[in-house]
């Protein structure tokens, strides 16, 4: 709905998950593809990024929403 608002909650985790741990677990993947022979570490982490990339426009989007 329009002019719906996020709970705060809802607001710390998504920003929690784009900051922390999505940076984490792409990192860790990098690393650990070549010592483990993991599958296609460029395009998976590539995902990530955008991921990332796609959640913090986001995430910016509803904090200017919330200063309004």
């Amino acid at each position: 709905m329009k002019g719906e608002k996020m709970t705060n909650k809802t607001f710390d985790v998504l920003r929690t998950l784009c900051e922390v741990v999505l940076p984490a677990i792409s990192a860790a993947y990098f690393g650990l593809a070549d010592i483990w022979g993991l599958p296609m570490p460029d395009k998976i982490c590539g995902t990530i990024a955008v991921l990332i990339t796609f959640l913090g426009a986001f995430i910016n989007v509803k904090r200017k929403q919330y200063a309004e």
